[in-house]
Order: C-alpha cells, then sequence, then structure tokens
C-alpha cells in the first residue's frame, strides 16, 4: 500500500497529541514479520504509518470520533480500523467489504481485543471512510455503496485512484449529487494523480 519515499510526510504530518496512543498501536505490527522504520521514537511498519497519517487527517477534518458511528468501505485486514480504535472510543466501526475479508478483518480485530465492529450496512454513520476501494469498484457496486452507505453518513472521507481524468470527474461529479465537497490533491502527491474527497452530507442529519 504504502512506499518508503511517503515516510517522512507521514512523521511530518503526524498529530503530537497521539504521541501517548504510539505503543497502543505499534501492536498493529505485531503479527507478521513486517520491514519497520523509525517514527517518532517508535518502529511502525509502512502500512501502520499510513494508517497513523490517514487517522491524523481525518481527526483534522472532523475532530474526535468519540462516541460516533463509522463506516469503512475497503477493510482489508482491518488496520485502519484498530489504530482508529486506538485513538477515539469509538462506538461502532463497520467493516463493509467482501465476507471473506470481513471475515479476516474481524479475525484479526477480535485478537486485537477490538469488539465494536459489526459487517452489515449502518442506518446512520458519522463518517465514512474508503480509502481507494470505492473507486476501484464497478458502476453498480458505487451506486450500491452510494444508496446505502454514503447517504447515510453525516460526512464522507474518500481516497480516490481513477487515472483517466474523465473516470475522475464523473466520479467526483456523482458522488457531488448527494455532498458539498472539497477535492484535494493526495499528500504526499506521487505520480499519479489521487484525489481525497472530503464532504457534508446535503441532507441534514
Amino acid at each position: 500500500m504504502s512506499e518508503e519515499w511517503q515516510l517522512p510526510y507521514f512523521i511530518k504530518n503526524f498529530n503530537l497529541d497521539f504521541q501517548n496512543k504510539l505503543d497502543e498501536i505499534s501492536n498493529n505490527d505485531r503479527i507478521g514479520n513486517l520491514s519497520k522504520f523509525e517514527f517518532h521514537g517508535y518502529e511502525l511498519s509502512l502500512n501502520t504509518a499510513r494508517y497513523l497519517n490517514t487517522s491524523c487527517d481525518i481527526y483534522k477534518y472532523f475532530g474526535p470520533l468519540d462516541g460516533k458511528v463509522i463506516s469503512e468501505i475497503g477493510v482489508g485486514y482491518g488496520g485502519l480500523c484498530y489504530v482508529l480504535n486506538c485513538l477515539f472510543n469509538i462506538n461502532e466501526y463497520h467493516l463493509l467489504d467482501l465476507p471473506e475479508v470481513q471475515s479476516l478483518a474481524k479475525k484479526y480485530l477480535n485478537r486485537l481485543n477490538i469488539e465494536n465492529i459489526s459487517n452489515k450496512y449502518s442506518e446512520h454513520s458519522f463518517l465514512t471512510i474508503s480509502e481507494f476501494a470505492l473507486s476501484e469498484l464497478d458502476g453498480d457496486a458505487i451506486q450500491d455503496y452510494f444508496r446505502n452507505t454514503l447517504l447515510r453518513s453525516e460526512y464522507i472521507y474518500l481516497m480516490v485512484n481513477l487515472h483517466d481524468k474523465r473516470e475522475m470527474d464523473g466520479f467526483i461529479r456523482f458522488i457531488g449529487r448527494g455532498f458539498d465537497m472539497d477535492v484535494f490533491d493526495e499528500q504526499p502527491k506521487g505520480n499519479y494523480n489521487n484525489k481525497l474527497i472530503i464532504g457534508k452530507n446535503k441532507i441534514e442529519f
């Protein structure tokens, strides 16, 4: 997921208010034989550093997530879910993905004593997150998540990696049907024109 050249930005972007959480967060690298790098006095893998960077961004744009309901589209092994749960007292965290991916993530997170997770759609989320996964789906799946997840969410944080400009513009226009949005270049900026969409639902909850 992450590249070594991104690490200096992740270190620079780190919110020092979370310094006392790094020991717990480092448990995300406890399983497996991962390459690790120095990160504010701790050894973290690149993926954990990226999840922490995403978490710092989310905090910057949306504030603390204590007591909130979060949905994530495309959950991998559950790394972002774990890091966010280390930083905040999240009420519910909905893991939205293929059943076999959900099963893997749930097994991993249970080993780390994360118990606030669900594999079902949430009727109402404070925030829906997707790091590239949503934009990699076909049109029908995107529309399904738009109806059943995004429109039920007060806010969205979407990383988008469509490298064709027409596809990128079309995706942004589609999401804009339901959200007031700001669109930024991914940071740190790489060789591809990846975007970050920060959105607020046009409907007041």
